[in-house]
C-alpha cells in the first residue's frame, strides 16, 4: 500500500499557535459570527490563534452587562407600564417577563463566563483539530465551510428581516425594541456554534472509518497504523474539549430551566 504523508506541515507549527489556510477556512465563518456578536471565543490574527486577551475578556464582559442592563430596562418598561397592566392579569405578567428576565441573564451570563473561562479550550480545540485534518485531507470540508456561512447568514438574516418587519410594520418602535431583538441573537449564536462544531467531529470520524476500511483492503503499514491511531486519538480529545466546554453549558441551562419550571 502507499503511505500517506504523515503531515504536511512542521510540527512546530503546534507548539506556535499557527492554523493552516483550510483549517482557518472551516473555522473562519464561525469567528466572524462571535466577533459581530461582540462575544469572540479566541484571536485569530496572521495565521496564528491565540486565546482572549484581558483587554477582550473585560471588554466581553462589559459588553454582556450592557445586555443585562438592556433586559432589565425591558422588565421594569412592561411590568411598570399601567397599560398593559390593565390588559393582562398582573400574576401572569410578573411572572413572565420575571421568567423572561431570569433565564436570558442566566444564558448572557454563561455564555460570557465560558467564552472566558474556556477561551484556552477552543484554541486547543482547533489545534488539535488541525492535527488530525492535516492526514485526513480537506476535500470533504468544502462542503462543510459552505454549510458554515449559509448557517450565520440564516440566523442573521431571519434576525434583521424580523427587526425590519418589526420596524415597519409595527409604526417604527422605540430603538430599544429593536436592539432587543439582536440581542437575542447571541443565544442562537452559541446554538449554532455548538451544532456546527459537534457535526465537524462527526465529519472526522466519518473520514477516518472511510481511512481505516482503505488500510484493511489494502495492507498495513506500521508508520501508516500508528498515525491512523494518533490521528483517532486527536479527534477523541477534540470530543472530550467539545464535551467539556459546550456540554457543560447546555447542562446549566438545562438545570436552571428545571429550577424555573418548578416555581
Amino acid at each position: 500500500m502507499e503511505t500517506l504523508p504523515l503531515s504536511n506541515a512542521p510540527k512546530s507549527s503546534f507548539s506556535s499557535n499557527v492554523i493552516d489556510k483550510d483549517v482557518q477556512a472551516i473555522f473562519y465563518p464561525l469567528n466572524v459570527m462571535s466577533v459581530l456578536l461582540l462575544h469572540p471565543k479566541y484571536v485569530i490574527k496572521n495565521n496564528k490563534i491565540t486565546p482572549l486577551s484581558n483587554v477582550i475578556k473585560i471588554f466581553s464582559a462589559c459588553v454582556t452587562t450592557l445586555y443585562l442592563c438592556q433586559h432589565a430596562h425591558k422588565f421594569f418598561s412592561v411590568v411598570l407600564d399601567d397599560n398593559i397592566r390593565r390588559i393582562q392579569p398582573v400574576s401572569y405578567l410578573y411572572y413572565a417577563t420575571g421568567s423572561d428576565l431570569l433565564f436570558l441573564t442566566w444564558g448572557f451570563i454563561m455564555n460570557c463566563a465560558g467564552n472566558i473561562i474556556y477561551t484556552k479550550k477552543y484554541v486547543a480545540f482547533i489545534l488539535k483539530f488541525q492535527e488530525s485534518h492535516r492526514f485526513l485531507g480537506s476535500a470533504c470540508f468544502k462542503r462543510f465551510i459552505i454549510v458554515n456561512w449559509l448557517s450565520i447568514i440564516s440566523m442573521f438574516g431571519y434576525f434583521i428581516s424580523s427587526c425590519i418587519y418589526t420596524y415597519f410594520t409595527f409604526f417604527h418602535p422605540p430603538w430599544g425594541t429593536i436592539f432587543h431583538m439582536m440581542v437575542l441573537a447571541n443565544l442562537d449564536a452559541d446554538a449554532v456554534y455548538a451544532c456546527r462544531l459537534i457535526l465537524l467531529i462527526s465529519e472526522q470520524f466519518i473520514q477516518w472509518n472511510e481511512r481505516a476500511l482503505l488500510l484493511k483492503e489494502n495492507g498495513e503499514d506500521k508508520d501508516y497504523c500508528r498515525k491512523m491511531f494518533e490521528t483517532y486519538g486527536q479527534i477523541l480529545k477534540c470530543y472530550k474539549i467539545y464535551r467539556n466546554t459546550m456540554q457543560f453549558m447546555v447542562s446549566r441551562i438545562l438545570g436552571f430551566l428545571m429550577i424555573i419550571s418548578c416555581l
